[in-house]
């Protein structure tokens, strides 16, 4: 989606502009499809994922 990633003082910070994208996970993941969704809402256009989570607490986050 764009954004530089950095660790600092253990603590990722994010930078950057973000862009529609799309985004394959090689495995599910709750806590990457809920970022990756939150993230989308940010940016023009569509972002696709591929491969996300489906549990209960994703459903929810996708309809509020």
């Amino acid at each position: 989606m764009g954004a530089e990633i950095s660790l600092e003082d253990g603590n990722l910070i994010a930078t950057g502009i973000l862009s529609c994208s799309d985004i394959k996970f090689s495995r599910v993941s709750v806590g990457a499809t809920g970022n990756t969704v939150m993230a989308a809402l940010k940016v023009e256009g569509t972002t696709n994922i591929y491969n996300p989570s489906f549990e209960p607490e994703i459903i929810d986050l996708i309809d509020f």
